[in-house]
């Protein structure tokens, strides 16, 4: 019976199992469906509001079932970083959870790293290598210095290479991963500037277009004096 809240005075019937589900039994496509759907594939979390002391809780998200055994961990985890779109405040945060992540970073699949430094973007771009299923990144140029956005992308060349242009990648595949990243500048910045010495105070889709232009014709430059040296 129960004895309090808008049910009161009504009989319950609790469910109590006497023996475990036996999950790993089940078809292996079985399980994915029920990773998919507790891991919320391809949804976006969004920023958490200030809410009162009263407010609901979201519910969890199971990650609980990652503990259950390693088997399921391996089986389970490339569910929960192909699903969502993860946001780094600052490019040191996710230089460290790449390298925390260890070979599960191979399953992330989109990430937006909202400021970054000169100093960290060659460990970025180098972290970048493991991510092996990447299919976008975007990432903030620095705040320091003011140039040109032409200049601010001619630095970032000089570490990008690292990934685009690193051991056992031939041109197709250095397109490919250039493909991959977005750059843009934080809400605040007024560091990069535009052909009219203006700040560029949103890095649009068309000059997105003509930074990777610029990278698309260094990255030929590249190739076509490795086959010139070959042929001599």
């Amino acid at each position: 019976m129960i004895a309090h809240g808008q049910y009161a005075g009504l009989k319950a019937v609790v469910f109590a199992p006497t023996i475990t589900f036996p999950f790993v039994r089940l078809p292996v496509e079985l399980r994915q469906m029920v990773y998919e759907r507790l891991f919320c594939r391809n949804c976006t979390p969004k920023r958490r509001e200030r809410v009162g002391p009263n407010a609901t809780r979201p519910e969890p998200r199971h990650m609980s079932l990652l503990m259950t055994s390693k088997p399921i961990y391996t089986e389970a985890i490339p569910f929960l970083y192909n699903g969502h779109n993860f946001f780094f405040h600052n490019m040191s945060q996710f230089n460290r959870f790449v390298q925390e992540l260890g070979t599960a970073a191979r399953f992330l699949t989109s990430a937006l790293v909202t400021k970054s430094g000169s100093k960290l973007t060659e460990h970025c771009y180098t972290l970048l290598n493991q991510l092996e299923s990447l299919q976008r990144i975007t990432l903030t140029l620095p705040a320091v210095p003011t140039e040109r956005l032409s200049a601010h992308i001619d630095k970032q060349w000089e570490h990008a290479k690292l990934f685009l242009l690193s051991a056992g990648v031939d041109e197709k595949e250095s397109m490919r991963r250039l493909d991959l990243i977005t750059f843009r500048v934080g809400p605040t910045q007024r560091n990069v500037l535009g052909s009219d010495g203006k700040a560029i105070k949103v890095i649009t889709t068309e000059m997105n277009e003509l930074c990777k232009k610029h990278l698309r014709k260094k990255i030929s430059r590249h190739f076509q004096a490795g086959t010139e040296a070959i042929r001599l």
